[in-house]
C-alpha cells in the first residue's frame, strides 16, 4: 500500500493531500490489562507499524517527494 502512495506522490497525481501512519515502538496491538502483563512500547488502541518499518516508509515517501521535485 505504501509503495502505491509513493508512486502517486512521485507522479504528481492530484488529489493526494496527506497520509496517516499508525506507528509505535513495537508492531501490532495488545489488549489492555494489568501493567505487569503489557509489552512496553506496544499500542493498546490501534494496530501499529514498528519503529523500523515506519522509518522505511518515511524514507520511501521522502524519496518520492525528491523525485517529483527533481523531475
Amino acid at each position: 500500500m505504501t509503495a502505491a502512495i509513493a508512486e502517486q506522490v512521485a507522479s504528481g497525481e492530484p488529489g493526494l493531500t496527506g497520509v496517516m501512519l499508525e506507528s509505535f515502538l513495537v508492531e501490532g496491538k495488545q489488549e489492555p490489562g494489568p501493567p505487569d502483563t503489557l509489552t512496553y512500547g506496544q499500542s493498546v488502541t490501534d494496530a501499529c507499524m514498528d519503529f523500523l518499518t515506519t522509518a522505511g516508509v518515511l524514507d520511501g515517501l521522502a524519496a518520492a517527494v525528491r523525485s517529483r521535485r527533481d523531475a
